[in-house]
């Protein structure tokens, strides 16, 4: 386990770091229920490209404490987790398959060489011909996280003047600090990870815990204070795969008696103690 982080695991795993790049560098199936789709108008153009001349684009939206499934127009699938949005067409152009992800998506890629499928978030494009990856990049987190399940991936990032590709092999998950532009690579086995993000479960590598307590806000719907900075940075592996409530996971990150957790209904504040 990496020296400084706190690990917490509900599934018995360790991870390991494998790699940092600098800044300056250049098979389970997962069944949600079904989505409510939206009609997005006049997007087309704009997120697209006229060359490409979908129809309509769609909004796919998993409220907090919802996850939602996705069939996309190839038949594709991308479970969205909560608080997340997924915009995609009726069709696909003849030269690729783009959609467009806000916050978390677990996709399974139907394979077509001929039209590579590129999921853009924020800060990345992760591009396939057909795979199995979990894109996380919500707006207000500091880090975009791709993980890879089967296949290869492309991750191209764009923060402008030092764009740059990192492929990905199975198992491996890559982090993109949004501030520096630095990556970091983890060795994350697969057949453990897997039913994390198809069972509903949760999967936390190296992440600090107000960025967790956010993640946490959106899975159950609730608002949580964390008074103390120090708290606040503190870094931990996790795995949550039995269901487990959020009493039951703070509790566990909270395995050192560091925190006083006080709950009122859907207020929970978390000091020093």
């Amino acid at each position: 386990m990496p020296r400084g982080l706190s690990g917490v695991s509900a599934a018995g795993w360790e991870s390991r770091r494998r790699a940092r790049h600098g800044g300056s560098s250049a098979a389970g199936r997962c069944v949600p229920p079904p989505v409510l789709l939206l009609p997005v108008a006049a997007l087309a153009f704009y997120l697209y490209g006229e060359a490409q001349r979908p129809g309509e684009w769609f909004e796919a939206y998993a409220p907090y404490g919802k996850t939602l499934r996705v069939v996309l127009p190839d038949g594709s699938e991308v479970v969205i987790n909560s608080g997340s949005k997924l915009i995609y067409p009726d069709r696909f152009g003849p030269d690729r398959r783009q959609v467009f992800l806000a916050g978390e998506g677990y996709a399974t890629i139907a394979k077509d060489p001929g039209r590579p499928f590129v999921m853009s978030a924020g800060e990345v494009d992760v591009r396939v011909l057909g795979t199995k990856f979990n894109l996380k990049s919500y707006a207000e987190d500091s880090e975009v996280e791709v993980t890879l399940v089967e296949g290869s991936v492309e991750m191209e990032t764009k923060l402008g003047g030092d764009d740059r590709i990192v492929r990905l092999r199975p198992g491996e998950l890559v982090k993109l600090d949004k501030r520096t532009g630095s990556t970091e690579t983890f060795d994350v086995p697969t057949d453990t990870y897997r039913p994390v993000v198809c069972g509903g479960g949760l999967f936390f590598m190296d992440k600090r815990f107000d960025e967790i307590v956010a993640y946490l806000e959106k899975r159950f719907d609730v608002k949580i204070n964390v008074a103390d900075r120090a708290l606040a940075e503190r870094r931990f592996i996790a795995s949550f795969v039995n269901g487990e409530s959020l009493d039951e996971m703070l509790a566990s990150f909270n395995a050192d008696e560091a925190m006083r957790i006080r709950r009122e209904g859907r207020i929970v504040n978390i000091t020093k103690r």
